[in-house]
């Protein structure tokens, strides 16, 4: 990964977490108890920065309403374990709130405020979405569910993957190496991609943050992560790709049509998902490594969005109609 990059990353989440901060304060001025601001700061938390800063680099200013129908109405169901209806409506209220705040600061303008808002109100939409993904879920509770996928990655490792020591030697980091060595093998193999929709402005000279000492840092929940909970976030990443995977044949694309680069990037993402969860499984992964396991699977997880992308704009289709 590229060190400015790197750096710029780093740089943008930490005034986003600064920006957040300010947006909790905000909320317990004006009275609003401790429980429901938090819910409301984590759920923003969730779009613009898991989400968007991580996805696309860009700070608040560059929200737009495109990004919240892809955030809420596709990326929501592959990222998260439980999508529930509850949740769906309490994400909603967070953001309109959180919108109101960055016009406040003037972060937002407000054309791009009143389409943020009115996407927001636009609950038919995410509940459709909602009952997609139920939908698809109920399906996918047979037995077959994976052979499709595991067909799938077959027949593409035969025309495309890596060669024979290459291969081997992928196949075989997780028996050899510690996921912080993986993680940065990973980092080194795919910095941040510049996909066509998704432009990087980088400064000459990136500002340093502005820390406030009228402004208290909101309460942070540390939960230690355990085995189960790494186990559930591999299975979703995993899961993802299957969901991805029965989109394109609903095309009829098979693997032969498909761009090579980025079908080889799914199939070794994949395989390092599959060895993971296979030693998680047999509870040999060390805990000290918990932490760090979340974060290659976060990366994975980024290398196989672009690769999505890479391969549905080859395609000439649009990945925001993905199908649950």
């Amino acid at each position: 990964m590229s060190e400015l990059l790197y750096c710029y990353e780093i740089e943008l989440i930490e005034d986003l977490e600064n920006l957040l901060d300010d947006f909790f304060q905000d909320m317990i001025s004006d009275g609003m108890k401790l429980p429901t601001a938090e819910r409301h700061a984590a759920n923003a938390d969730l779009f613009l920065i898991q989400y968007h800063a991580i996805y696309y680099l860009e700070d608040a200013s560059s929200l737009r309403a495109d990004k919240l129908y892809d955030f809420l109405g596709l990326w929501y169901f592959q990222k998260v374990t439980n999508p529930n209806q509850t949740e769906i409506q309490s994400i909603l209220t967070s953001l309109k709130r959180l919108f109101d705040f960055l016009l406040q600061k003037e972060v937002v303008q407000e054309k791009e405020w009143k389409a943020l808002k009115k996407a927001c109100l636009d609950k038919e939409y995410f509940m459709n979405r909602y009952y997609e993904y139920a939908e698809h879920e109920a399906k996918e509770q047979k037995a077959e569910s994976m052979e499709d996928w595991e067909d799938w990655i077959a027949e593409v490792a035969d025309r495309y993957v890596l060669d024979e020591d290459q291969e081997r030697y992928l196949d075989s980091l997780i028996n050899r190496m510690s996921l912080y060595e993986i993680l940065e093998i990973l980092k080194n193999l795919y910095g941040p991609k510049n996909r066509t929709d998704n432009v990087i402005r980088l400064e000459n000279v990136i500002q340093k943050k502005k820390e406030s000492a009228l402004s208290p840092r909101r309460p942070k929940k540390n939960h230690a992560p355990t085995a189960e909970s790494l186990l559930d976030h591999a299975l979703a990443i995993h899961r993802a790709n299957l969901v991805f995977i029965r989109w394109l044949d609903r095309f009829n694309c098979s693997p032969t049509d498909l761009p090579p680069e980025p079908c080889s990037t799914c199939v070794l993402c994949d395989s390092l998902l599959s060895n993971l969860i296979a030693k998680l499984e047999n509870a040999e992964i060390a805990q000290n490594e918990f932490e760090c396991g979340h974060d290659m699977i976060d990366f994975i997880d980024r290398i196989l969005w672009d690769a999505r992308h890479e391969i549905a704009n080859n395609m000439g289709l649009d990945l925001r109609l993905l199908a649950m």
